[in-house]
């Protein structure tokens, strides 16, 4: 799952990708729990960076939620 939260938080989802990732967000608990989780990190690193600063913002996002991805396959 951490690969599509990556993706879709990343803007790189197909429309019916996104569809399809959205509705499994609406009816999976555990699933709607992580995609939440990586929405508040989302505003925190958007809120933490100016908007000067926000290719910098992206890329630390980018960076954190591959961290996470390599803590969930161990």
């Amino acid at each position: 799952m951490g690969t599509n939260l990556n993706k879709y938080f990343a803007g790189e989802l197909t429309s019916e990708e996104k569809e399809d990732f959205l509705l499994d967000v609406n009816n999976n608990g555990e699933i709607r729990e992580e995609f939440i989780e990586y929405q508040n990190v989302v505003a925190l690193v958007d809120w933490s960076f100016p908007k000067v600063d926000r290719e910098l913002a992206k890329q630390k996002l980018s960076e954190f939620m591959s961290r996470i991805e390599n803590c969930e396959n161990k």
